[in-house]
């Protein structure tokens, strides 16, 4: 079970150089972005190429971050592997938000053979409007959410102050909104309001303090999605999974992108994360990659 994977960069054959600040990567993905170009075919391929290589590392279910809305995307005949895709909305001018909203609304509609939800990418790329309103969205047909969270120190600065490297990315993209955000916010609040869906995937947790674990730890449809080797790729001080799971929270793994791992497998994620914890019971271990992210999902087994 990939609890975490965007297959639309899964035509980036090697990682995107490592960079710091984090928003130097983002730059970069950005760019691949722009040099693709977003014609459904190009995704298509992307997707296509992403899917075929999950499938061959025995991969049997995907929480996938999609770009375009289920009725809009290219369809194929078989949909392998299982896959629940999760709308990614982003916006923080006020006229992005109805059309963001609007193809949620799609997507969730959509008659496929994906389980959709909705994913509000992370809080430095999604107006706290849209973000309510995404959730209400969520609430109301049942979906899954799934949303980045306190990844970077430097997203806790932009929550805390509204300062840092994120203030200068977003205003060199043209994006920046004073509005959006207010000082004195921090990953809890975020935590707050995505508890009232009934399936949370909070992706990555790098930073989440104890009292963000505790409120995590009460609210047993929220999962923590650890990727451990694009974790390490960033160089983020050690993850807390195990604080995590040793106060109850359902941990699930996942792959991440192409463009910080330099494949889809999850076995290779179990091996690598084996190194960093050889005196972790390795049937515990194993249920990170198959009964965790099958409750993150909300997939029966």
């Amino acid at each position: 079970m990939n609890a975490h994977c965007h297959l639309e960069l899964s035509d980036v054959p090697t990682p995107l150089t490592p960079a710091q600040p984090f928003t130097a990567w983002l730059n970069a993905v950005i760019a691949h972005r722009q040099e693709r170009g977003v014609q459904p075919e190009a995704d298509s391929g992307a997707v296509s190429a992403g899917r075929t290589e999950l499938t061959r590392h025995g991969v049997t279910v995907v929480g996938d971050i999609a770009g375009q809305p289920a009725a809009s995307a290219p369809t194929t005949r078989i949909i392998t592997p299982r896959t629940v895709s999760f709308l990614e909305l982003r916006g923080l001018a006020p006229e992005r938000q109805a059309t963001q909203l609007q193809s949620a609304a799609v997507h969730l509609a959509a008659q496929t053979d994906v389980v959709a939800g909705l994913s509000p990418h992370a809080p430095y790329s999604v107006h706290p409007d849209l973000l309510q309103s995404a959730i209400d969205l969520a609430v109301a047909q049942g979906a899954p959410v799934a949303m980045h969270l306190a990844e970077t120190r430097a997203e806790w600065e932009l929550l805390a102050s509204g300062t840092g490297e994120f203030t200068g990315f977003l205003k060199r993209l043209g994006v920046w909104r004073d509005e959006a955000f207010p000082p004195g916010r921090r990953p809890l609040d975020f935590l707050q309001a995505l508890a009232r869906a009934a399936c949370v995937l909070v992706v990555h947790g790098n930073y989440l303090d104890d009292e963000e674990i505790e409120f995590i730890a009460a609210h047993p449809n929220l999962s923590v999605v650890y990727c451990p080797r694009t974790h390490h790729y960033f160089g983020h001080t050690p993850h807390p999974w195990r604080t995590m799971l040793a106060r109850g929270i359902n941990v699930a793994l996942g792959t991440d992108s192409r463009a910080s791992n330099p494949d889809l497998s999850l076995f290779n994620e179990l091996r690598f994360l084996r190194g960093l914890a050889p005196d972790f019971d390795p049937a515990e271990l194993l249920k990170l990659g198959t009964f965790g992210g099958a409750f993150a999902l909300g997939i029966e087994t």
